[in-house]
């Protein structure tokens, strides 16, 4: 899953992973244009919120490919569709990602200092978190510090240095050797693996004793996982499988040359072993064709009356919301400073949110595939691999769409035109409801439902993720991920499911065409939520629903009722003993009119899942934090990835949760943060190929005792189209 693709002979000129903000050509990049004037949407928050779906005729546009630096215009699209760049001198503010000018002084500083080279690559670049008080304290125009922290790896020694620049004042403010960061992949990595193994003798043989000519495989080289013996622990590895160029499956990763695996050490360039345990059968796989079906009419949404979201560089107002975004090269889009005002004043609910991990282990026990246990956010980042957002497909074209700027692994800038997207939506469903005279109502008393969708795509080799933030009318934020792309397939020797359920395989897969395994895996995304309700003095408190009894003379024996615990020091929380048995609650320091704490409930909206692997297997080793479902820790400016800043390199972790938690800080009336994990467990079917419908699981942040009274019945009535 997650490499680097190649021809295993000649020229590498394979088509690149990864797209739009990365240098994944395999090629030098071209210098970028720094960001024109941003554009921005100003539009009046409409007095009720309230989109429309209608038919429409087919409409037909075509999307201009974008050069790095520059943004097309709505003409341009065709689609009505308005694209707002990411620009500090539009709305500046401490939270905002690094701009284009920004992330080139980064590069100026750096190179001036004397500490890049040649083969000096950046697997990381991003906003230092500023003080957290100064920022909560920060009015616009005041003063604004800027500053980057930087890791750099000198992929011709193998170095690795950590450095902070201070952007405002254009130098190094710290930099050292770190000799134990382990980073994250840079293409020029994925490309001397592939080099290595398509010259690698014992890899050119066992494709010769398949029939295969080398000219004529498709290689990939994917990250390490596992550690599958001692001499590998400490090593900077990539492995690398191979594909037949021509066969039945519409796309490669259907037709894989199965149980041929070359490890391969990357700073020497050397290959360490090749698997080679090829099936029993001569027959090659098919994979499934998908069936045709007619068209359907499109369904457009459509804001008759203008949007009801107003949009400022990376800001966005909508429906009492306010709240800022940024991109970051490991974990994607970071929403920041959100708040909400339903008329009863403007009430704080979280200063940072985004996906923090993502780990995807791979459930076969054969030797080439044991190892498959890829941390996607770290080996290879949620910013490097966003997708460019389709208008009509990716996103409605009345979306607004959002650029970013993501520093790629020489240093240069590369600018996503459309990186993120904001769209309202209906629901289809009343957002509240009632039937009767009562309460001073109409016979009914009803409202539409509306949401604001913030959404990125970020394909991770052969999987696409969908991640939405929907924020609510009634105070709510929903995130709804979803898997998309290709599952990894095997060949097995088994034609039919007759053979197959004969077979060992039939326990790790399921048969997807003859002589085709789809193999079964996890997903785990842990998100870090910074929730600050009502300020940054929170606890956490775990309401247990349980059972108490009462008279036998009042008709009942029994009643669930609730019962607090105050979380007193960080540490995680084990999966509840049954679905819906613990209320998890985020509670503000200080209470309400009525004396109540308000508080933001975690609700997993049942995409609670964690690992069916032994405590001792080296691949759960990997990624610890999935252990639990949710952790809390002391807010920690530098803790900022549930698996830690250094990728683990075979041997036990050296950072992330399972280690912070160690040292038992307290979590009472303090600023904290909760680490929850959405996951699943995907069998796959063979309703998955050849490419599979997105996969969803969702979670929701949900206000209890916030607001005096339902926000939603505060709305005016829409005005007339």
């Amino acid at each position: 899953m997650r490499g680097r693709l190649g021809r295993l002979v000649g020229p590498l000129t394979a088509a690149a992973m990864l797209i739009g903000c990365s240098a994944g050509d395999g090629t030098a990049p071209a210098s970028t244009t720094p960001l024109a004037t941003a554009s921005s949407v100003v539009s009046s928050v409409a007095s009720s919120v309230a989109p429309s779906v209608e038919s429409s005729a087919p409409t037909v546009a075509t999307v201009p490919q974008t050069v790095a630096g520059t943004v097309p215009s709505s003409d341009e699209l065709g689609l009505g569709t308005t694209i707002v760049e990411q620009s500090l001198p539009v709305g500046p503010h401490p939270l905002d990602g690094l701009t284009a000018a920004e992330l080139a002084i980064v590069r100026e500083v750096l190179t001036t200092a004397g500490l890049v080279t040649e083969t000096t690559r950046y697997p990381y670049v991003g906003l230092h978190p500023p003080d957290k008080a100064m920022v909560i304290a920060w009015q616009p125009g005041g003063p604004l510090p800027r500053a980057a922290d930087v890791v750099l790896h000198d992929i011709g020694n193998g170095a690795v240095i950590e450095a902070m620049v201070d952007i405002t004042g254009r130098e190094v403010v710290s930099s050292a050797p770190a000799p134990n960061l382990i980073p994250g992949y840079v293409t020029d990595e994925f490309n001397a693996a592939i080099n290595a193994a398509k010259n690698d003798i014992g890899l050119v043989r066992a494709l010769d004793a398949r029939g295969i000519q080398p000219n004529s495989a498709i290689c990939y080289a994917f990250s390490p996982g596992s550690a599958r013996t001692p001499d590998e622990v400490g090593k900077r590895l990539l492995r690398v499988s191979c594909y037949a160029e021509e066969g039945a499956g519409s796309t490669f990763w259907s037709r894989p040359i199965e149980g041929l695996v070359a490890t391969v050490d990357v700073d020497t360039a050397a290959v360490l072993s090749v698997v080679d345990s090829p099936p029993g059968s001569a027959a090659s796989p098919s994979a499934p064709r998908a069936p045709s079906r007619p068209a359907l009419a499109p369904i457009e949404i459509s804001a008759p009356n203008g949007p009801n979201v107003t949009v400022a560089g990376s800001s966005a107002e909508w429906a009492g919301w306010n709240f800022r975004w940024r991109f970051d090269r490991r974990v994607g889009m970071i929403l920041n400073n959100v708040s909400l005002d339903v008329g009863t004043g403007r009430v704080p609910v979280l200063y940072e949110a985004s996906m923090s991990d993502l780990y995807v282990p791979y459930q076969h026990p054969d030797p080439a595939w044991s190892w498959r246990t890829f941390l996607d956010a770290g080996e290879f980042g949620l910013g490097t691999t966003m997708s460019e957002l389709q208008p009509g497909i990716d996103c409605p074209t009345t979306a607004i769409f959002s650029s970013g700027a993501v520093v790629n692994d020489f240093g240069d800038v590369n600018t996503l035109a459309r990186a993120m997207c904001l769209f309202e939506r209906p629901t289809g469903t009343p957002s509240w409801r009632h039937a009767g005279g009562d309460l001073g109502l109409a016979a009914v008393g009803a409202a539409g439902g509306t949401e604001l969708v913030a959404r990125t795509i970020s394909t991770v080799g052969n999987y696409d993720y969908l991640i939405d933030a929907v924020f609510g009318l009634e105070g709510s934020i929903r995130f709804d991920v979803a898997a998309a792309g290709v599952v990894l397939q095997r060949e097995v020797d088994a034609p039919d499911q007759a053979a197959f359920e004969a077979s060992a395989d039939h326990e790790h897969g399921t048969l997807v065409g003859p002589n085709l395994v789809g193999v079964h895996h996890d997903h785990f995304l842990n998100f870090r939520l910074d929730l600050d309700v009502g300020g940054p003095m929170n606890r956490f408190v775990d309401r247990r629903l349980t059972t108490g009894t009462v008279a036998d003379d009042l008709g009942r024996t029994s009643i669930w009722q609730t019962s607090d615990q105050v979380i007193g020091v960080e540490g995680p929380l084990a999966v509840p003993s049954s679905p819906g048995s613990d209320v998890w609650r985020v509670e503000a320091a200080t209470g309400n009119s009525l004396g109540q704490r308000p508080a933001y409930i975690i609700d997993p909206l049942g995409a609670i899942a964690t690992p069916l692997v032994a405590a001792d297997d080296p691949g759960l080793a990997r990624a610890p934090w999935t252990a639990n479902p949710l952790w809390v820790t002391a807010y920690d400016a530098g803790q900022l990835f549930a698996g830690g800043r250094t990728l683990p390199n075979g041997g036990a972790p050296e950072d992330g949760l399972p280690v912070w938690v160690g040292a038992q800080r307290p979590i009472v009336d303090v600023d904290l943060v909760t680490w929850f994990t959405v996951g699943f467990h995907h069998i796959v079917r063979s309703e998955d190929l050849p490419t599979m419908p997105v996969h969803r699981a969702s979670f929701e942040l949900r206000p209890e005792n916030v607001f005096p009274a339902n926000p939603l019945l505060g709305f005016e009535p829409p005005a007339a189209s």
